[in-house]
């Protein structure tokens, strides 16, 4: 009986023990979650709102799915190529690089990423755009080539699974 006291009490506090909220997810795309810590991450990071930085997440998801599905790649190479422009441009060391990147939140490997998915995007638009007639005038490509990512990146809208969390409804629990 004591041994059978002694488990109860040893085991109580885990029935007892309530789930820890890690973070809650606020919409998925294509069943790819997207957490309130990556949404706030982005807000601050791109001095935007949550909705604008929920946009910018969930189009560059799509276009990263699209551009994969065209099998469309950026080399481990080409990021570094691009980080090492970053550095020439603004001459400094790489140390320096990974201070001002502290200093802005990001970490070097998720720079990498950041970096990665912008040169994937300008790949994947160049290609989706190959067989059209481009303005000469800079400011008119400019323009071009925003309205063309806009034009596409509605077309992947209609076509994916987007899902925002209701805010009255409570957390999602999502575990380590």
């Amino acid at each position: 009986m004591r041994i059978l006291i002694s488990l109860l009490l040893l085991t109580a506090p885990l029935v007892h023990a309530q789930a820890v909220l890690v973070d809650r997810i606020v919409a998925t795309v294509d069943n790819r979650a997207i957490t309130r810590s990556e949404l706030d991450a982005r807000a601050e990071r791109s001095k935007s709102s949550r909705d604008a930085a929920l946009d910018e997440l969930i189009n560059e998801y799509l276009i990263a799915k699209d551009a994969i599905s065209k099998s469309i790649t950026i080399s481990d190479e080409e990021v570094d190529k691009a980080i090492q422009m970053v550095m020439d441009q603004n001459k400094i060391s790489k140390e320096e690089f990974q201070q001002a990147l502290v200093a802005q939140g990001y970490t070097l490997e998720g720079y990498r990423t950041s970096i990665g998915l912008q040169l994937l995007e300008f790949r994947w638009l160049a290609i989706r755009t190959s067989a059209m007639e481009k303005p000469s005038d800079e400011a008119a490509r400019a323009k071009f080539f925003a309205d063309q990512k806009k034009r596409f990146v509605t077309e992947l809208r209609t076509k994916a699974s987007i899902t925002s969390a209701d805010k009255s409804a409570g957390a999602v629990e999502v575990r380590p």
